[in-house]
């Protein structure tokens, strides 16, 4: 994790385009399937320690 938030620093790195790619995916399923969203951080939250990326949020704006 903390090599992958370092890369994060780098729009170029791996980590980087791996985030965007998600973020675009989250996005289309904001539109698609919200409920598929909700549902599966509730299933997250419970099984892991998730963190807060050291980045910018992601815009809802994109999404619409």
């Amino acid at each position: 994790m903390p090599e992958y938030f370092e890369q994060l620093s780098n729009p170029a790195s791996e980590a980087s385009q791996h985030l965007d790619l998600v973020a675009k995916q989250i996005q289309k399923l904001e539109k698609i399937d919200p409920e598929f969203l909700q549902t599966n951080y509730e299933i997250d939250i419970d099984y892991f320690d998730l963190k807060k990326l050291p980045t910018k949020p992601l815009t809802r704006s994109a999404s619409k």
